[in-house]
């Protein structure tokens, strides 16, 4: 019996030596043009970082779990909508980061081209013409109803806006 102890006892310390030396890492997925954002980020695992190649996108988009998007400059990968949006980019977790982005609302009535409800990072991105009604059209915004909001927000650029480049919502 001693002997069976002994083993199972090696054999588990063997295994969480290996799971410490070989620790889940987070995955690396690449979208090329002609193919979904949302449809990376919805196959993505919390944590894996999205590069998003040079090109046009259209499309709308919510993430819900800790992601990173990162394009490749400003100047060549852009992100179109697919539709009128009251929340264009919609973040519903946090540790989120964008990077090297431009958000393009040209053609289409955006109340917020990102709204969130997390927390993370925007680097280096570009967000213009976002207009949606008179008085409306943010470039970014921040959800009040959620506490503990935690962002970074370096190097970006608002360019027509139709109300305000970054809007905390709060309440008194």
């Amino acid at each position: 019996m001693k002997k069976i102890k002994s083993l199972i006892f090696g054999f588990l310390l063997v295994l969480s030596i290996l799971i410490v030396m070989n620790p889940v890492s987070a995955a690396t997925i690449t979208v090329n043009p002609g193919n979904s954002i949302q449809t990376a980020i919805n196959g993505a695992a919390a944590g894996d970082t999205i590069i998003i190649m040079p090109g046009v996108y259209t499309e709308n988009i919510v993430i819900n779990k800790a992601l990173t998007l990162q394009g490749s400059d400003t100047a060549t990968t852009i992100i179109k909508p697919a539709a009128n949006a009251t929340n264009w980019f919609l973040l519903q977790s946090s540790h989120v980061h964008i990077k090297n982005l431009t958000l393009d609302g040209t053609g289409y009535n955006i109340r917020s081209a990102f709204r969130t409800e997390g927390s993370g990072s925007m680097t280096n991105c570009m967000i213009k013409n976002i207009r949606y009604t008179k008085y409306e059209g943010w470039g970014i915004s921040f959800n009040y109803v959620v506490s503990m909001q935690d962002w970074q927000i370096v190097g970006n650029e608002f360019r027509n806006i139709e109300r305000v480049g970054i809007l905390v919502d709060g309440q008194g």
